[in-house]
Formats: structure tokens, C-alpha cells, sequence
């Protein structure tokens, strides 16, 4: 019962459409393509029947505010990250090499928690950042 609520709301339902606008629009084109040819037997696709039934105008404005949300998430917050390690690299530099590790290994636990965290910036800022501490 909670998942027939769950899918019944509009926000999943765009989710779902960008997830797979492709297929969704194959099989729209070939059902559609199907029922024009064979009306007698349009009963054959209730997948069809059930989306052609959903408010097609409000879940394409919440699939386009999902996939700007999207973007956000992982465009702006991944160079978000970007910059805040760049800013870690310059506080670590004169530290000793111990609590540069500490501090290197909390910071990339965290990072790699956050989805959107780019992976190389983060190996190369501990490389140096822990190289530069045991220089000096």
C-alpha cells in the first residue's frame, strides 16, 4: 500500500522518467504505433494504458527540477570540493607529518561520504600536502 503511494507521487515519477526517458519513449512510440494499427487489442499494453493516464505537463516540470538539482549536486558541489582541498593544501603545508596524516585521512573520509567528491584531486592534495609536511 505505501509503495503504490510512494509511486504515485509525482517527484518519483519524473525521477523515473528521466532514469529511463529512452526506453519509456521506445516502447510509448512502438504502443502507440501498435494500438493505431490493431484497435481491437489496445488492451494489450496496460504499461501503456497506466502512462498515458499520468499529468504528463507537471512531471516533465519536476523531471527538469530533478536534473537541475542533479547538476547542482554534482557540477557546483564537486568544485566546491575542488577549492576547499586547494585551501586544506595551504593550512597542512607546515604541520607535522602525523597530524598532517590524521587530518588527511579525516578529510578524505569525509570527502569520499559526499557522492559528488572527485576522487583524483583528493589522492593528489594527500600526496603532496603529506610530502610537504615530512620536508619540512
Amino acid at each position: 500500500v505505501e509503495v503504490w503511494k510512494i509511486l504515485h507521487n509525482e517527484w518519483i515519477k519524473a525521477f523515473m522518467v528521466l532514469l529511463g526517458a529512452v526506453p519509456i519513449g521506445i516502447y510509448m512510440s512502438v504502443c502507440v504505433c501498435w494500438t493505431s494499427w490493431h484497435q481491437d487489442r489496445a488492451a494489450e499494453w496496460p504499461v501503456y494504458e497506466h502512462l498515458r493516464h499520468w499529468h504528463w505537463p507537471s512531471i516533465m516540470v519536476k523531471a527538469i527540477w530533478v536534473g537541475l538539482l542533479y547538476i547542482v549536486f554534482f557540477v557546483v558541489f564537486g568544485k566546491l570540493i575542488l577549492v576547499a582541498l586547494s585551501m586544506t593544501s595551504e593550512l597542512l603545508a607546515n604541520l607535522p607529518v602525523f597530524t598532517v596524516s590524521a587530518i588527511a585521512f579525516l578529510i578524505g573520509f569525509a570527502t569520499f561520504m559526499f557522492p559528488s567528491s572527485p576522487a583524483a584531486p583528493i589522492y593528489a592534495l594527500m600526496g603532496v600536502v603529506i610530502i610537504q609536511s615530512a620536508d619540512h
